[in-house]
């Protein structure tokens, strides 16, 4: 059976550190005026929606290799306002699509087979190195779950 919901698109291609992942953020939705640009404050104007939120994110693939700590980071972030928000989805689909059918995707695949293709996981993945791409830079770090 197919959900009836539909997913903010929020398409990463280029997007290769945090600076240009909050770009992005706030180019594709609606955050209020006051989002700092960093975890805490996504994870703030996220949780004030006043019901569930769907995000689909594309074309993810360079930001966690660019990344993977601070992806990581995001990913978890994710997860905490599932927790505070039941009923709110997150999906990753690798595709890149203009007409949402990377979503549509990704969708289906969470439907078939819930939290194994493309959807934000329950469980912890394993510690992966740090890294950065070249010509994608580092930034401040985020304090959002850092022990």
């Amino acid at each position: 059976m197919k959900r009836e919901m539909s997913y903010q698109t929020v398409d990463l291609s280029g997007v290769c550190d945090r600076n240009s992942l909050h770009d992005r953020l706030q180019e594709s939705l609606t955050l209020p005026s006051w989002y700092g640009r960093n975890l805490d404050a996504l994870y703030d104007a996220l949780t004030d929606a006043p019901g569930p939120i769907h995000i689909c994110f594309t074309a993810w693939k360079e930001m966690e290799e660019a990344d993977p700590a601070y992806f990581k980071m995001f990913r978890s972030v994710l997860q905490a306002i599932r927790a505070e928000l039941p009923g709110s989805s997150f999906l990753f689909s690798e595709e890149d699509s203009a007409d949402g059918s990377a979503c549509e995707s990704a969708e289906e695949a969470e439907e078939a087979e819930p939290g194994k293709e493309g959807a934000v996981k329950e469980e912890e993945e394993e510690e992966e190195g740090e890294g950065s791409a070249p010509g994608c830079g580092g930034g401040e770090d985020d304090s959002f779950f850092r022990t």
